[in-house]
C-alpha cells in the first residue's frame, strides 16, 4: 500500500491523501545481535548485522512516512534498524514496538515513522488481546473477559477427515494512531496465518481477519480515525494459478476485512 512519496511535514492545504507515504515490509525473521529467538534467519552476529543494514537500506529507498514491519522479534531489534536509518541522515525516524502473542515463532509487528504517533490510552503503539482464560486479579478473584470479540472460533476438516474446532486470537498485529495536518489515521499492522495448502491454517486466517475487522471498527473507526491496513496478510487470490496446482484450499482475507 503506497501513497505518493513525500514527507508528511510538507503537506499544507492541498490534497493530503496523495502526499503521505505509507508502506509495509516483511523483515524475514529479523533478530538483533545477542538475541536467542527460536526462529532466527541468521544464527551469528555478522549475519544479523548485515540483515539490519539491508532492512535499513530498503527503508532508505522507500523513504516512507510510516512503515509497518512484520517478523521482528524485539524492541532492541527495532531500535537497531531505526538507528541505522537515522545514521543515514533521517534523524526524525523512530521505531515503535509492542510484544506479540505468538509464542512459537516470536514474531511481532512493529512500526517505523518520521511522524510521532498519537498517545492513546497512554501508549503510542498497542496490541489488542483478550484476557487469558482463568486469569485472576491481585485479590485472587476471577477476571471477567469482557473482550470476547477478540476470540474467534473456527472449524475445519483435518487431513484425517476429522471435523475440528479451534479458537483464534490475533497474535501478530499492532495499532498506532497518527494526526497529520488535522487528518487522523489509524494504522493496523497485520501478520496473518500462512500456509494456503492447509485447511486448518486457512480457517484460522479467516478467523483472524474477522477479529481484524472488529479491531478496525471498534478501536480505529470508533475513535474517529480513518483506517489503513498494512502488513503481511498471507492472502491468496483463488483466481491466480499457484505453484501447488493440487491446492484448492484458498481464500481471500482482504474480502473479510
Amino acid at each position: 500500500f503506497f501513497f505518493k512519496q513525500k514527507a508528511a511535514y510538507e503537506i499544507s492545504t492541498r490534497d493530503w491523501s496523495s502526499d503521505v507515504c505509507s508502506s509495509d515490509l516483511n523483515a524475514e525473521q529479523f533478530a538483533a545481535p545477542g538475541e536467542q529467538p527460536r526462529l532466527p534467519r541468521f544464527r551469528f552476529e555478522p549475519g544479523r548485522r548485515r540483515h539490519a543494514e539491508r532492512l535499513a537500506a530498503v527503508i532508505e529507498v522507500l523513504d516512507p512516512d510510516i512503515l509497518v514491519m512484520s517478523e521482528v522479534m524485539s524492541r532492541e531489534g527495532v531500535e537497531a534498524i531505526a538507528a541505522i536509518v537515522r545514521d543515514k541522515g533521517r534523524g526524525e525516524f523512530r521505531g515503535y514496538h509492542v510484544d506479540g502473542a505468538d509464542a512459537f515463532s516470536g514474531f511481532d509487528v512493529a512500526m517505523f515513522s518520521r511522524i510521532v504517533p498519537d498517545e492513546v490510552d497512554g501508549r503510542r503503539i498497542a496490541i489488542h488481546l483478550p484476557a487469558r482464560r482463568g486469569a485472576r486479579d491481585r485479590r485472587d478473584e476471577a477476571v471477567e473477559d469482557d473482550e470476547g470479540w477478540l476470540r474467534q472460533a473456527y472449524s475445519f476438516v483435518d487431513d484425517r477427515g476429522q471435523a475440528r474446532t479451534e479458537e483464534a486470537v490475533l497474535q501478530r498485529h499492532a495499532v498506532a494512531y497518527f494526526t497529520v495536518c488535522g487528518h487522523r489515521l489509524g494504522i493496523l499492522g497485520l501478520h496473518l496465518k500462512s500456509n494456503p495448502s492447509d485447511a486448518g491454517s486457512n480457517a484460522q486466517r479467516a478467523a483472524e481477519t474477522r477479529i481484524a475487522r472488529d479491531v478496525v471498527r471498534r478501536m480505529i473507526v470508533a475513535r474517529g480515525y480513518t483506517p489503513i491496513v498494512l502488513g503481511d496478510l498471507n492472502d491468496y487470490d483463488p483466481d491466480v494459478p499457484m505453484a501447488d496446482r493440487k491446492s484448492t484450499r484458498l481464500n481471500s482475507s482482504h474480502e473479510w476485512i
